[in-house]
């Protein structure tokens, strides 16, 4: 039997002609507000993930809002900001989670920011945690972005 390369021995062989290892991204810094009803909304998971039919591809990146609703996206322990290009975006209500910024369970921020029980139900709508199904889509500019989000009451 004799080995004919294919598509894969074409594209290593491409990979080691051009310098092999880790692809390289561009990124851009990503900022933004989630706010619900005009008020900031706390403890919510931002997920920007690239949106390969339009032609973006990366890891994704993310970002935990503040007290004021502010959110600023990493992608791992040292990269700051989004891939450039279409992104689908996630909003994942924190306050669901178990673990350190998440959980059910005792007193903590709601909405405006004062302490006292957790509000029943989700904050976000649950079409929004899922990459097939968020409706929430956004750029990201070579230079940077501000993306901010308004979630009806």
């Amino acid at each position: 039997m004799r080995w004919r390369p294919g598509r894969l021995g074409v594209l290593m062989a491409a990979l080691v002609a051009t310098g092999c290892g880790e692809p390289k991204f561009q990124f851009a810094p990503v900022e933004g507000t989630v706010t619900r009803d005009g008020k900031p909304l706390p403890n919510v998971l931002v997920t920007f993930f690239p949106d390969p039919e339009a032609g973006t591809l990366g890891p994704r990146s993310t970002g935990l809002t503040d007290r004021a609703g502010r959110y600023r996206l990493t992608a791992g322990p040292t990269q700051t900001g989004a891939v450039v290009g279409r992104h689908r975006v996630g909003l994942l209500d924190a306050n669901l989670l178990g673990g350190p910024g998440g959980g059910a369970e005792g007193p903590s921020e709601v909405e405006d920011g004062a302490k006292g029980p957790r509000p029943s139900g989700p904050r976000v709508p649950e079409s929004h945690n899922e990459f097939r199904n968020t409706p929430l889509r956004a750029e990201v500019a070579d230079g940077g972005s501000v993306v901010d989000f308004a979630l009806p009451k």
